[in-house]
């Protein structure tokens, strides 16, 4: 690669990976930023800082609680179940899975559902 002039009149090796922006970040248009304000002054708060609820397309949908609603069931999410209940024949998975049966009374097969668990699976603290 060929030294490069700085504007300082220094020559220096330039990284052929490194990649530099000489554009400028775009503007938001007046008309976007006129629609973010709108959103933003649609957001009502009560008195104790909560959002109060507004209209969501997507999360109205879900089964899910509401912003407004207070959480007060505790308890299991499905009602008990039988070993009867549960389905007998295993989800289909997709391509290059397959369900495999685990001992988890040898040892060996315990270190590698722990190893498996421990590596990938984090507890965020």
């Amino acid at each position: 690669m060929e030294p490069k002039k700085e504007e300082n009149g220094d020559e220096s090796k330039k990284n052929e990976d490194e990649t530099t922006t000489t554009e400028p970040m775009k503007e938001v248009s007046e008309e976007k930023m006129k629609e973010i304000q709108e959103l933003i002054q649609k957001q009502k708060i009560d008195e104790d800082g909560k959002l109060v609820s507004m209209q969501r397309q997507f999360w109205d949908t879900q089964p899910s609680m509401k912003l407004e609603e207070e959480y007060t069931k505790t308890g299991p999410l499905d009602v008990h179940k039988t070993p009867a209940d549960v389905k007998q024949d295993p989800y289909s998975l997709p391509g290059g899975y397959e369900w495999t049966t685990m001992d988890l009374t040898d040892e060996d097969e315990l270190q590698k559902v722990y190893t498996l668990l421990a590596e990938n699976y984090v507890e965020d603290d």
